[in-house]
């Protein structure tokens, strides 16, 4: 293929408008597990407010790790940075959370739940918890 360009690359354009059908159909298909993922986060939310269930800290954890990481790449660019910072507040508490920690992790994953559900101003509610988390 013969470059005729000044960066030096051709892009086949059938190619990259099948690349572009694939992603959107990844971020269709991320859009509807989004739900479920969200009501995992909630029940990991309900063992730790229980304080009953030593691994909820880390299963939310990890769902907010696999928001932060998930996120952007399926055009969820606020639920990335929302569960970068979910996951910045879990590893400054602990395991041991006070009620006004347990109130914001639930702060937390309902906004996920209204950004994924595009019911809310995603940026103020992340710039707000981003605040609060760093309190």
């Amino acid at each position: 293929m013969a470059d005729d360009d000044e960066d030096g690359f051709d892009i086949d354009p059938d190619m990259l408008a099948r690349a572009e059908r694939a992603v959107a159909a990844l971020s269709d298909g991320y859009a509807a597990a989004l739900g479920g993922e969200i009501a995992a986060m909630r029940e990991a939310l309900a063992g730790i407010a229980a304080g009953n269930d030593p691994g909820s800290a880390g299963m939310l954890f990890r769902r907010g790790h696999d928001m932060a990481g998930q996120g952007g790449s399926f055009g969820f660019p606020l639920l990335s940075r929302l569960g970068r910072a979910l996951c910045d507040v879990l590893r400054a508490r602990g395991t041991d959370f006070s009620a006004e920690d347990i109130a914001l992790l639930r702060d937390y994953v309902e906004a996920a739940a209204a950004i994924a559900d595009g019911a809310a101003d995603g940026e103020a509610l992340v710039a707000g918890l981003e605040a609060r988390g760093r309190a």
